[in-house]
């Protein structure tokens, strides 16, 4: 089976266009046998427009004006089998998650886990043709997965099992994507989405915890990624999806974290924005807990500030309390903002 796309060429006026295809050898039985062929526009069904070669040569007449395309898909000796009109996608018949068994669907959402899963093994299926095992796609957080050896196919079934590498707190994404064999291509993507937190951690917003702050970096108005779970920073770049950043003004910024529950706490991680493979870590902070209706101090910066690191962990006397609050004071932020606090993420434990 072989196809043909040709795009025709309109000059002064719509022109006919046409093109000679050398039959293949092994598709006919005799040098001038007919050749069954099919011609198809986007959005029609195929034509079956069988013909004989001539000295082992085809010559097609086609003709843009009539078709009202410039799009044209040829189809020469396509196996008998095939379902030229088939339109359907694949499906994925069962997926499961380290043996558990999954419900299956375009997102299937794993939840909250604490580290994630280990193996994803998927079951497709095709009701009219083939799929095409080379078209086949599983990337998580945009890295290809290599496949497991069990790989299997038979025709219109294919299994196929990974295995994830171990990740970091934080969202993540497997995408998969296969075709079948159809001239078309029909396509089926779908994608499993899971969320690895560390338990531990009690200011995550999973585990309802809530973050407040005095003010924001225009753009910067989101407060998710305070407390997201994700910390994983390339350096490359530091938008408002993996940090959040204060007003950039020579006044004291804080960010406070209000747990649904009193907690026992008696150290708070901060990970820093990290840009231009530099990190912005304060050089002056305060950790503060609630009392009396304001907030005092249980850790505050040496005499001689704080030096630049990606990742700080403040440790103090363990307190049960309901809030954090992490309190930079006029122009103690990184050396090149002072007037900025800016954070990838806050974990308290």
């Amino acid at each position: 089976m072989s196809f043909l796309t040709l795009r025709a060429a309109i000059l002064l006026g719509a022109l006919a266009l046409i093109s000679a295809v050398r039959a293949a050898q092994a598709a006919r039985p005799a040098k001038d046998a007919p050749v069954r062929t099919y011609l198809r526009v986007p959005g029609k069904p195929w034509i079956k427009t069988d013909m004989a070669p001539q000295n082992g040569v085809l010559t097609f007449h086609i003709d843009p004006r009539k078709l009202r395309s410039d799009k044209v898909m040829l189809l020469v000796n396509p196996p008998s089998s095939l379902d030229l009109n088939d339109s359907r996608s694949p499906e994925l018949a069962a997926a499961s998650a380290d043996g558990k068994a999954l419900k299956p669907g375009s997102i299937i959402d794993l939840g909250v886990m604490r580290g994630g899963p280990r193996k994803l093994t998927f079951r497709f299926r095709d009701v009219a043709n083939a799929l095409d095992p080379a078209s086949l796609s599983i990337r998580m957080d945009g890295r290809s997965l290599p496949r497991d050896r069990s790989l299997k196919a038979s025709g219109k079934i294919l299994a196929v099992s990974v295995s994830l590498p171990r990740v970091e707190w934080g969202p993540h994404r497997v995408e998969y994507r296969i075709a079948d064999m159809s001239p078309q291509a029909n396509l089926l993507h779908g994608t499993i989405r899971f969320s690895a937190q560390d338990p531990s951690n009690k200011a995550l917003a999973a585990q309802g915890a809530k973050v407040t702050v005095d003010s924001c970096f225009p753009n910067y108005e989101s407060l998710a990624a305070v407390n997201d779970g994700f910390s994983r920073l390339s350096g490359e770049s530091c938008g408002s999806d993996v940090t959040w950043a204060s007003a950039e003004t020579p006044e004291e910024h804080w960010v406070a974290v209000t747990f649904p529950a009193p907690q026992r706490i008696r150290k708070v991680t901060v990970t820093w924005a990290y840009h231009t493979h530099q990190a912005h870590s304060s050089r002056r902070i305060e950790i503060q807990i609630p009392k009396e209706g304001g907030w005092q101090s249980v850790y505050r910066s040496p005499g001689g500030g704080e030096g630049e690191s990606r990742t700080m962990t403040f440790t103090f006397p363990e307190a049960t309390t309901r809030a954090i609050r992490l309190w930079q004071p006029a122009g103690g932020g990184s050396k090149d903002r002072p007037n900025l606090l800016w954070i990838a993420e806050i974990e308290a434990r």
